[in-house]
């Protein structure tokens, strides 16, 4: 089982590669498109986020959009759980994504952005 701390470091290193995925390509096409849809879409949605692997519930997280941007809080700050969806997300693939920035910066198609769908 992962401990909070690598939990922790491993989602809010993914959310700053993803903003900088979004900034990099905020205007080129079919990014600028899909990625703004996206933000438009699912402003004001929270989704528990669970690593594999992370078995206790203080190891999830909740991601949202905030003023364009993507914010990741451990689950227990989402007092009285009000989330509109659960993603579950490899360790592996986030690994792979935090030894690769750039890469996934790049090309934010590399970048798993299914919790944003409203069957997330």
């Amino acid at each position: 089982m992962m401990n909070n701390q690598s939990a922790d470091n491993l989602m809010q290193r993914y959310v700053e590669i993803c903003n900088s995925a979004l900034d990099h390509n905020k205007d080129r096409f079919p990014f600028k498109q899909i990625l703004g849809t996206a933000k438009t879409c699912s402003a004001n949605r929270l989704v528990e986020v669970l690593i594999e692997g992370a078995a206790r519930n203080e190891d999830s997280h909740v991601l949202s959009i905030e003023n364009g941007k993507l914010v990741c809080r451990a689950h227990s700050a989402c007092g009285n759980c009000q989330c509109d969806g659960k993603w579950v997300i490899g360790k592996a693939y986030l690994q792979n994504v935090l030894a690769r920035p750039d890469s996934y910066i790049e090309n934010p198609a590399r970048l798993n952005w299914e919790w944003l769908l409203p069957s997330a």
